[in-house]
């Protein structure tokens, strides 16, 4: 077994390591957002709530207040167009949490591969470096009782 391929299988593992904390850190990003368009969504669908109850206000009573009314409906043909972008917006924001999240994963997996491979390699060579320290003990033991007869 060859040091330098354990040195290489480090390096890999670190890049590695390197790479998922990217991915989680995109994914962390990706999930704020995600938040943020959720937040703003059911703000802007509040928002037509509120033209809804103005409208029950003008008509409500002996009277209808048109104006009131009027303004209402301004407000709600505003609060529609909101929340259709408001809906586009977390939309796109949920598709790219997804995508990061199974980059995050894919990274992540990544990253136990190399872990597992430096491990094994590691041992390999921890292994046949005490094989052959073994070795050369036994040789060392052999030649003094040789050299003791």
């Amino acid at each position: 077994m060859d040091a330098d391929n354990v040195r290489r299988t480090g390096k890999l593992l670190r890049h590695r390591k390197f790479l998922e904390s990217q991915a989680e850190s995109n994914l962390h990003g990706q999930l704020k957002e995600a938040r943020q368009a959720q937040e703003t969504l059911a703000a802007r669908q509040g928002e037509l709530e509120v033209s809804s109850q103005w409208k029950a206000q003008s008509v409500s009573g002996t009277h209808v207040d048109l104006t009131l009314y009027q303004h209402a409906l301004q407000y709600e043909a505003s609060g529609d167009m909101a929340v259709h972008a408001a809906t586009a917006a977390m939309e796109h924001a949920q598709a790219a949490e997804r995508l990061a999240r199974a980059g995050f994963l894919r990274a992540r997996n990544e990253m136990r591969v190399a872990d597992a491979r430096h491990e094994r390699l590691s041992m390999q060579w921890e292994e046949a470096n005490e094989r052959l320290q073994s070795d050369w003990a036994a040789y060392a033991w052999l030649a003094s009782r040789e050299r003791g007869q």
